[in-house]
């Protein structure tokens, strides 16, 4: 048997994304194309992954009065509080994106790090005169969406080398 080339992601467990994209490739039943709809569902996932712990971790937080009532502003100190968890949280949608994509996991983290981006800015156009906090966390929140989907899809890139076959 012909050793696998180091390129290749393909993990040994079960439910991976290379085991994805062979059923892909095999059940597609020439309805369109399930290579670019796992893509977009990876993606998806990511998104919807982000949004949810992040309001729920918002919610607990407002519910201890760690943060002040919602509409009341938060001051720098809170802001930098969620935005340390904002970013930790994404570094795993970026991973979650990562493992589901059927294949080039770093680019999927990547798009959607450039989602992240735009929800960003719309965020920052919505809020900029609403007095919820400072200026600076809703443009930390659109700079950081790359970097930190970036991480988290070099994150699971490395895990993926250290279980391929040699």
């Amino acid at each position: 048997m012909a050793p696998r080339e180091r390129t290749q992601y393909n993990p040994p467990y079960p439910g991976s994304a290379a085991m994805w994209q062979r059923s892909a490739r095999t059940n597609s039943e020439g309805k369109g194309d399930p290579m670019r709809t796992r893509s977009i569902w990876a993606v998806v996932a990511g998104v919807i992954f982000i949004i949810v712990v992040t309001t729920l971790v918002d919610m607990v937080l407002h519910l201890a009065n760690v943060f002040p009532p919602t509409g009341e502003p938060l001051n720098d100190s809170l802001a930098l509080l969620a935005t340390s968890y904002r970013v930790a949280i994404s570094i795993a949608g970026a991973w979650l994106t990562a493992r589901l994509a059927p294949d080039r996991p770093l680019r999927h983290a990547l798009l959607l790090g450039y989602v992240g981006v735009v929800l960003g800015l719309v965020g920052v156009v919505a809020t900029w005169n609403q007095g919820l906090g400072p200026r600076w966390y809703a443009i930390a929140l659109v700079v950081l969406a790359v970097p930190q989907c970036w991480i988290g899809g070099k994150i699971y890139v490395a895990q993926l080398q250290r279980h391929a076959i040699p």
